[in-house]
């Protein structure tokens, strides 16, 4: 038997970062929500707002004058550098983690981050392997974006 409601298990699932590529890898799914049956007395949640969320989120200048946002153009720059060369091709392409860094830097709100995100995507595309969308998180994100790009 399948899941029946996808999008509530893929919540359930990234709430107790547990979240897989795609829901169709069903071993260990039953491990997985017994843990999260076990879990259920021992929340973290934060209940008073003190300094220390600072430390976990703290208030940063927008655009390119922070110095995190230039890190990441970097980044992107070097992997979009490497996508040009057709030997990179195809280990960037079966890089789960780039691709999603990939996502991310094409549905940023910065400007050269998102073109540099969309180049690189465009760059592999050749050897990306897109699976069945209702499934497959990241298939589903990739169309998501082409489709709004």
């Amino acid at each position: 038997p399948g899941i029946e409601q996808p999008e509530l298990m893929v919540q359930a699932l990234a709430a107790h970062n547990t979240l897989t590529d795609c829901l169709t890898q069903d071993a260990g799914i039953d491990d997985v929500i017994e843990k999260m049956r076990e879990e259920e007395a021992l929340e973290d949640w934060v209940t008073e707002p003190s300094d220390q969320s600072q430390l976990f989120a703290p208030e940063l200048p927008g655009g390119a004058s922070c110095v995190y946002t230039q890190r990441v153009l970097q980044i992107a720059s070097i992997v979009r550098s490497l996508s040009f060369h057709e030997e990179n091709v195809h280990y960037l392409a079966k890089n789960t983690t780039l691709i999603r860094f990939l996502l991310l830097c094409a549905n940023c709100w910065v400007g050269t981050l998102r073109q540099s995100g969309l180049d690189t995507l465009g760059n592999i595309s050749t050897e990306l392997i897109i699976k069945d969308p209702a499934t497959c998180l990241i298939s589903r994100h990739v169309l998501s974006t082409i489709q709004s790009a």
